[in-house]
């Protein structure tokens, strides 16, 4: 679903003016409660100016007037599982046809899974919607600690870490010396607010890979994202 920011405003004032709940009011909001449905906000404002709350009802937004590059861009990255679905389907109607059947089925492939340590319950929402938008899938930890579990425990699946410096409990620079001495190469990206030449430094001595300062520009982290993984 592609809507109109200012269309769907439109309709919640004429509802307010008129005290009057419409058919218009409550089809739209049944659309946008579709968990399954695919939606894009479109509006003539930037992003940042539209409510957060609102936002992340949404699964992309983009400016118009629209770039055609840009939403084909998004269109084949919210349909991509329903595509794949079909795919499958067509395959295993085009094995019965043919009375063939693997004995084992093919193993589905996900988008990349980012591990994003910060112990900001905002920063992480941040972190986990850009990474959404840009194709990846992410998980959680609050401190250096939680990270050395989350990685053990899902070490296979992890392709990259984005981790904060300044933690309690445990710090990034910690943990990431903990993941170096274990001999474990994976991809470390400091997350800083604090963007110095010496931060840059004593992250580059403790084996991280890369550095982004905060607030994270979506630019930067795809860009740092695609160097890493393939």
């Amino acid at each position: 679903m592609l809507l109109d920011y200012e269309y769907s405003e439109s309709i919640t004032l004429s509802a307010h003016a008129s005290n009057k709940y419409s058919e218009q009011q409550e089809v739209l909001n049944d659309l946008v409660a579709t968990p399954s449905l695919p939606k894009i906000l479109l509006s003539m404002k930037l992003e940042r100016h539209i409510p957060s709350i609102l936002l992340g009802q949404y699964d992309g937004f983009l400016t118009k007037p629209l770039d055609a590059s840009l939403l084909l861009s998004e269109l084949l990255r919210l349909t991509l599982f329903a595509r794949k679905t079909l795919n499958i389907l067509v395959k295993h109607q085009y094995d019965s046809s043919l009375s063939f059947v693997e004995d084992t089925p093919k193993k589905e492939i996900l988008s990349p899974l980012i591990l994003v340590v910060e112990d900001s319950p905002t920063n992480q929402k941040i972190a986990c919607k850009m990474l959404s938008k840009l194709g990846y899938r992410s998980i959680v930890a609050e401190d250096g600690q939680q990270a050395l579990e989350k990685l053990k425990s899902q070490r296979e699946e992890i392709s990259l870490i984005l981790m904060d410096c300044r933690m309690p409990i445990m710090d990034g620079l910690q943990a990431t010396q903990v993941i170096r001495s274990q001999g474990d190469k994976i991809p470390i990206v400091a997350l800083t607010a604090n963007n110095t030449e010496e931060d840059r430094e004593a992250c580059i001595q403790v084996g991280m890979d890369e550095f982004l300062s905060k607030p994270i520009s979506k630019k930067d982290l795809e860009s740092v994202l695609q160097s890493f993984i393939q």
